[in-house]
């Protein structure tokens, strides 16, 4: 049996967060766990050099046959789905620092909110995620 990253740990539990977030109106932790998935997913994306080289044919510079160009996505060890969620984190942070100095203090509250959720989904650093506190944060 094999053990599933962190990264997919953390994008299992993002999901089902999303789920009931959006069941329950829950926005702020919607947009969290939405924008955690989106981050470990765009850091799976495989970069321009896994694709396969261009073949001639009826389309210039098209990859000939169905699925043809397709390439796998990048597995995420822990060090780099742990430096997603990092770089998430510290994101909101530094935002919401900026919008309390031009006292935007509900936009600040909310992306704090959100990094509070994000911490619930993937736990401190070097730890196993942890399940998401009940109930709903505005």
């Amino acid at each position: 049996m094999a053990v599933d990253s962190l990264a997919s740990q953390i994008l299992e539990r993002s999901r089902r967060t999303l789920a009931a977030a959006r069941a329950s109106g829950d926005g702020v932790a919607a947009a969290a766990a939405r924008s955690l998935i989106t981050a470990l997913q765009h850091a799976e994306a495989a970069g321009i050099a896994a694709t396969t080289a261009p073949t001639t044919g009826p389309i210039a510079g098209a990859a000939n046959g169905l699925g043809a160009s397709d390439v796998p996505r990048r597995v995420l060890d822990d060090a780099a789905g742990r430096a997603v969620v990092d770089h998430e984190l510290a994101e909101r942070r530094d935002v919401a620092a900026q919008l309390e100095d031009l006292g935007r203090h509900d936009a600040a509250h909310r992306l704090r909110a959100e990094a509070a959720v994000i911490l619930t989904l993937t736990g401190p650093a070097g730890s196993a995620p942890q399940p998401p506190l009940p109930g709903r944060i505005r």
